[in-house]
């Protein structure tokens, strides 16, 4: 008779083997409640202490007691399932996976996640914190941790649904070695590789978004130095004289676009109308056709207002070939003695009006002469999360100079510069002019 044929015995799994796993499941069952109810308040506690978020801060604290208990049964509504249901005192490998990562999403959805401010959003926990994780890079993280959460959570929902009830005596198996092996270290590794990917992805994003940063910079410093060199040859043809720079950077002109802009500013000795004649021969020569604007009553009064001479202020316009904006203002500066004179109320002693008017036409031929250029460009598309951070753009050698002339008692003399020579588009954005 030919041999007995024996059943195919299934793999048991070593009492050690499976002692170990049941450790680490024990400990991820033991933490689940703990991170139910205290990973949201941990998470809110540092959002807090950092000043960071908004209006939902104000909002989540004042519906907490109702909506914290939610977040817990919620995130605890599989563990009751597994308990009631399968009678089970422990995690499963493939469960304790799950919610390791759905935890450490969580963590990321909580510290990427956006603040509601008045007028727009507010940075994160990690754009506070880390100033190149800038608002796409934080849009991505918290997407990302958003399917951290969402997918295992409802994978673990399912599971703890359709676990087989247990039956009494049945030893712990498992179908195969190499599936003993994985689950021995599975729930290990989710704890050190899920953050460490984590990591990793906004490492990436935080290198893609600077080198974009970095190209936007520089097409921006491309057209500032180009604007420049345009409005530098009709600086010279005015005067030789040094200029001051009165504004410029780029200006947010709406639907993802901005304007360069650039100011400068300078005081003659000259009669209003021979700089007004010098400024339309320099454009002439830089091949623009600068027209006499009129100007507005309201517009005359601001210029009173700013201390100009009633009546002096002029304004010129040209369009350059690539759609450049040159605006051209002049007027008279009134001085201090002058301006306090005038303030003065009449009296008995007041010479009488042909004086006073012969008094002021000779002011007003002695009086200053002040030219201001405004050179702007057409609009230029960017995304509206790609707005350049200047203040670390700032070369050393003009950190500490000071650009407006107005606040030279305060900050020292303010640097004038040559028509061919201008500061760079980092200094001028990162200071306060007037």
């Amino acid at each position: 008779m030919g041999a007995r044929k024996q059943k195919p015995q299934r793999y048991q799994e070593p009492r050690e083997s499976a002692e170990a796993r049941g450790r680490a499941n024990a400990i991820v069952w033991r933490a689940w409640p703990f991170m139910a109810w205290g990973l949201p308040v941990a998470l809110f506690l540092v959002g807090l202490l950092l000043g960071t978020g908004g209006w939902e801060m104000v909002i989540v604290m004042l519906l907490s007691p109702v909506l914290l208990p939610a977040l817990a049964f919620t995130a605890l509504l599989p563990r009751i399932i597994m308990k009631r249901s399968a009678g089970l005192r422990s995690s499963k490998t493939l469960i304790s996976v799950l919610l390791i990562v759905q935890w450490w999403g969580t963590v990321l959805f909580a510290l990427s996640v956006r603040g509601v401010g008045d007028s727009g959003s507010t940075a994160s926990v990690l754009g506070s914190v880390f100033f190149s994780i800038r608002e796409p890079l934080e849009q991505l993280l918290m997407g990302i941790g958003v399917v951290l959460v969402l997918v295992p959570y409802l994978t673990v929902l399912v599971l703890a649904a359709n676990l087989p009830k247990p039956r009494d005596g049945e030893p712990v198996i498992e179908p195969s070695p190499v599936v003993r092996s994985q689950g021995r270290w599975s729930i290990v590794g989710a704890a050190v590789l899920v953050p460490a990917v984590l990591v990793g992805v906004a490492v990436a994003g935080v290198g893609v978004g600077d080198a974009t940063h970095d190209r936007v910079a520089a097409e921006q410093e491309h057209l500032w130095n180009d604007m420049q060199e345009q409005l530098s040859f009709m600086r010279d043809v005015i005067t030789a004289d040094p200029w001051y720079v009165s504004g410029g950077g780029a200006l947010d002109e709406g639907k993802d676009a901005y304007r360069m802009n650039i100011g400068w500013i300078l005081e003659l000795d000259l009669a209003p109308e021979e700089v007004a004649e010098r400024a339309v021969n320099a454009a002439g020569s830089s091949g623009w056709q600068l027209e006499r604007q009129p100007v507005t009553e309201i517009e005359a009064i601001d210029a009173a207002n700013a201390g100009s001479v009633p009546g002096s202020l002029q304004q010129f316009l040209a369009t350059t070939d690539d759609g450049c904006e040159i605006i051209v203002t002049i007027d008279q500066a009134v001085n201090g003695e002058q301006s306090e004179e005038g303030s003065e109320a009449p009296s008995a002693e007041q010479p009488s009006d042909a004086t006073t008017e012969a008094n002021e036409a000779s002011e007003s031929n002695t009086a200053a002469t002040r030219i201001e250029l405004s050179m702007t460009s057409p609009p230029k598309p960017v995304a509206r999360d790609l707005w350049i951070d200047w203040r670390e753009r700032v070369p050393s050698e003009e950190q500490s100079v000071n650009l407006d002339h107005r606040s030279e008692q305060r900050h020292g003399p303010a640097r004038a510069f040559d028509p061919d020579e201008w500061p760079s588009l980092a200094k001028v954005s990162t200071t306060t002019l007037f």
